[in-house]
């Protein structure tokens, strides 16, 4: 492992992905990122990262993973489906005490997200292939319904707090991803058994996520922190003016983390022990399977590892100079050093 630099980027200490889902079957997504700020390099180095971010540098998750997503959930499921009304949002909590952190968190409409009858919004479609990935330790994901809906039926559970589904890594997901049926009505979730959670999700990476979900630089390069989010994704960005913060459920957002399942399969077909390879290690060994290059969704998908992890972990190895990343419309093209120079 790579020391850290004085300048190195704050990794962050907890991922949060809400899909609030609406009547019509559109959803407003909140993916927010809580880095610690422990000293005044950390701070300097959020300021930075934050400065990037805001202009759609390659740090922590950009939209058009999620373009990309609803472009191929649309191809799949023959539902329109496009990514709008994108903000990003920026914040830096308890400035001047001990436990300062910085929020990143960007927001975006997902048009078409989910399938809405009379009466009835199905979720899950949107989520096959490579968007949400498992989660590690420090990932979190909900999805809530919209005010007069409540569950119906889920493929998997977590926990359901204050209306919306939760579930918390490090967590597998089941071959397909997750799906929840919410129907229109009030009472008791699931026939008055509110202890049957549902799982719910993204997921989102973002992923195949959540998603591609989120990358902060090097998370193993400065110490990391606890759970500091004690409130939905759009509470952590005081940047995000957006009327619909109100549909975001109370409740503290718990860390969670990954599976790495799928990574096992390149070291296993060499009869190498997996768990004696580094993640790095993982990747370059996948990359050597498939001729030397791959893009990053299919990565994720090989690996089961989340978006955020597969994209801050190619970053890290990007800047180390043991892969390198071409960007080709909205995906990006990961390739050994070697058949990068061809």
């Amino acid at each position: 492992m790579a020391a850290a630099s004085a300048d190195a980027d704050p990794g962050p200490s907890d991922i949060v992905i809400g899909v609030n889902v609406h009547e019509n079957g559109d959803a407003t997504w909140n993916v927010t990122a809580t880095y610690p700020l422990n000293s005044s390099t950390d701070r300097r180095a959020f300021a930075r990262l934050s400065d990037e971010f805001t202009r759609g540098g390659d740090v922590f998750v950009q939209p058009g993973v999620f373009e990309s997503a609803a472009s191929t959930a649309s191809e799949r499921t023959g539902r329109p489906m496009s990514v709008t009304d994108v903000r990003y949002g920026t914040d830096v909590r308890n400035r001047t005490g001990v436990n300062a952190t910085g929020v990143l968190t960007l927001k975006f409409r997902w048009n078409g997200f989910a399938n809405a009858t009379a009466g009835n919004i199905t979720v899950g479609d949107a989520f096959s292939g490579s968007l949400l990935g498992d989660l590690t330790e420090r990932e979190t994901l909900y999805i809530a319904p919209p005010d007069g809906y409540r569950p119906l039926s889920s493929s998997s559970s977590d926990q359901v707090r204050n209306g919306a589904i939760y579930w918390t890594g490090p967590y597998e997901f089941a071959s397909g991803g997750p799906s929840v049926q919410f129907t229109e009505g009030s009472g008791p979730l699931f026939g008055g058994f509110g202890a049957v959670a549902v799982l719910v999700v993204l997921a989102l990476v973002v992923g195949g996520a959540v998603a591609y979900v989120v990358v902060g630089r090097s998370d193993r390069d400065l110490p990391g922190l606890g759970s500091t989010s004690d409130a939905p994704p759009d509470e952590a960005s005081a940047t995000e003016p957006d009327e619909e913060a109100a549909e975001e459920p109370d409740g503290d957002a718990e860390a969670a983390g990954g599976g790495a399942a799928g990574a096992a399969g390149a070291a296993g077909d060499s009869g190498v022990d997996e768990e004696l390879l580094s993640d790095e290690e993982r990747v370059e060994r996948l990359l050597e399977a498939n001729g030397g290059r791959m893009k990053q969704a299919k990565i994720v998908e090989e690996t089961r590892w989340s978006n955020a992890k597969v994209s801050q972990l190619l970053s890290s190895m990007a800047e180390e100079g043991r892969v390198e990343k071409l960007r080709i419309g909205r995906e990006n093209l990961i390739s050994l050093p070697e058949e990068a120079e061809e």
